[in-house]
């Protein structure tokens, strides 16, 4: 699956939004998770992530979220790629 790259586009073509939230790490990521990825899934319209990415490039689902931050994990972080692969172009990464 090849997602879409714009690295390197005007400065202007960008933008950069910043959530801060609370995050229990002895809960289950899946109950910690559900309410960002269901206002990600409800209000993304057309900006909506069609591929997610721990080690590998799944197509995004649910399932492929709890891999992908499985994979992600390194230490007392993990990381997960959210990415589209028709235009608009989307690259987002959620850290934890």
């Amino acid at each position: 699956m090849k997602v879409l790259k714009f690295h390197g586009e005007k400065d202007e073509d960008y933008l950069r939004l910043t959530f801060k939230g609370v995050f229990d790490p002895r809960a289950a990521r899946e109950t910690e998770l559900e309410p960002f990825f269901h206002a990600l899934e409800a209000h993304a319209d057309g900006w909506m992530p069609d591929a997610a990415e721990g080690k590998r490039r799944r197509k995004y689902a649910r399932a492929a979220l709890w891999k992908a931050l499985e994979e992600g994990r390194d230490g007392s972080h993990t990381s997960l790629g959210l990415y589209r692969t028709q235009w608009p172009a989307l690259d987002m990464t959620l850290w934890l």
